[in-house]
């Protein structure tokens, strides 16, 4: 392993600190010593044991987010190691045969094969799910499992037509997020009594509200007793105002949990904290469109722990929005 090598993938394992850094070590790796990298991410599959698996993984889904890179040959030794793995998110690019592969899969009962068909997202997977939520059969974990927890941790559902329906806009852009105090949006949050923030925008996705308001704390407490914390907790009040970025940025590129630097963005998948919490539409019950979200450690000066800001709207009812957050 090459000291270039060596050092992208300390920079994996130590995501805590994950930066700008590690994309330009991976740009210069991929530029003039892909044969080492992609040596190495061979060897971490084939040794079968769990972080180095991860860690493959993580290397595999650099080379898709940023160089579209055809990744079925890493797909094809993880079908040959082992035959309860499956690295469902990186079937988002599988080939034919590889989701022929894929496919076999699903007779064994494996729950990650089926988030990995949903990540599929093709025409068979589409019908295959379409039977399912008909006749859920009952080896899909429990009777009480819905069929959306695959296809939504994907992005999409199945429409009332039973058609494919993403739950996301495909072109994705970073933001950068402003904090400005001194326009403050003069509303109080009921539940705590604090000042509400308010998210700027200048689209016509979320209808003629050019101004989102929500509280910062109290949002996604609902039905929970909003705790005496957060009522002593000082007002962050003022508006949010989004600079978006002008290139293209993978829509997958936030998928994995705090991967990867700058977190927020305007469309593409959504970073889930916890598991895919799309809300409902109040007026047509239609699952609502994932829009936009702010990364907490964008524009909070204080000490917050992995808090994520989710912006959604309807595509039919263009006044509906909803904030909703999650934390760990």
């Amino acid at each position: 392993m090459t000291e270039l090598v060596e050092h992208y993938f300390a920079t994996l394992e130590s995501w805590q600190e994950t930066n700008d850094l590690r994309e330009a070590v991976l740009f210069e790796l991929v530029e003039i010593e892909f044969p080492a990298l992609d040596a190495e991410i061979e060897r971490l599959i084939r040794s079968k044991k769990v972080s180095k698996v991860e860690l493959a993984e993580s290397a595999i889904d650099d080379l898709l987010v940023y160089f579209k890179m055809d990744i079925n040959r890493y797909l094809e030794i993880f079908f040959e190691i082992t035959k309860e793995y499956v690295p469902y998110k990186l079937f988002r690019a599988a080939n034919e045969g590889n989701k022929m592969l894929l496919r076999k899969r699903l007779d064994e009962k494996n729950p990650m094969a089926l988030y990995a068909l949903a990540f599929c997202a093709d025409d068979y997977a589409v019908k295959q799910f379409a039977e399912w939520k008909k006749h859920l059969p009952p080896w899909i974990r429990n009777e009480n499992t819905a069929i959306e927890i695959f296809t939504r941790d994907a992005g999409w559902e199945l429409d009332e037509d039973e058609q494919k329906r993403l739950l996301y806009d495909p072109n994705c852009f970073a933001i950068t997020v402003y904090h400005d105090d001194k326009f403050d949006t003069g509303l109080i949050c009921q539940r705590c009594n604090r000042a509400m923030l308010s998210i700027e925008f200048h689209d016509d996705k979320v209808g003629s509200r050019n101004h989102i308001p929500f509280c910062d704390l109290c949002n996604g407490r609902e039905g929970i007793e909003t705790p005496k914390w957060i009522k002593k907790s000082p007002s962050i009040g003022g508006t949010l105002r989004l600079e978006i970025d002008k290139n293209l940025r993978d829509p997958f590129f936030s998928l994995s949990q705090f991967y990867r630097s700058s977190y927020s963005q305007i469309g593409g998948v959504p970073c889930w904290i916890q598991d895919p919490e799309y809300p409902s539409c109040s007026k047509c019950a239609r699952t609502l469109i994932f829009h936009a979200q702010l990364n907490a450690y964008d524009f909070v000066n204080v000490e917050i722990w992995d808090t994520m800001y989710y912006v959604f709207y309807c595509e039919f009812c263009k006044e509906e929005f909803r904030v909703s957050q999650q934390f760990s």
